[in-house]
């Protein structure tokens, strides 16, 4: 019969600061990026419309990460034509 090693209060103590510190460490990481997801959908341009701010911004492609007025705008940007 095996027997299983009962872990003393020490090691317990310690596996608990560093779950903890892992956990932080990985809520650090992933809460921002979850607390600033949305569900809007994204048009051919990676962009869409921010109807409580009242802005057209893009998440990917060449505009990515910037903002704009309108979709209109944002096609008069260099940004929209890749150069």
């Amino acid at each position: 019969m095996r027997v299983i090693p009962i872990p003393t209060t020490v090691e317990v103590i310690v596996f608990i600061a560093l779950f903890g510190t892992l956990m932080a460490l990985l809520n650090y990481a992933v809460g921002p990026s979850s607390a600033l997801a949305h569900g809007g959908g994204l048009d051919r341009y990676g962009c869409h419309r921010d109807n409580k701010v009242g802005s057209y911004h893009c998440h990917r492609g060449p505009c990515g990460g910037k903002t704009f007025e309108s979709q209109g705008e944002m096609l008069k940007a260099a940004c929209a034509s890749g150069k």
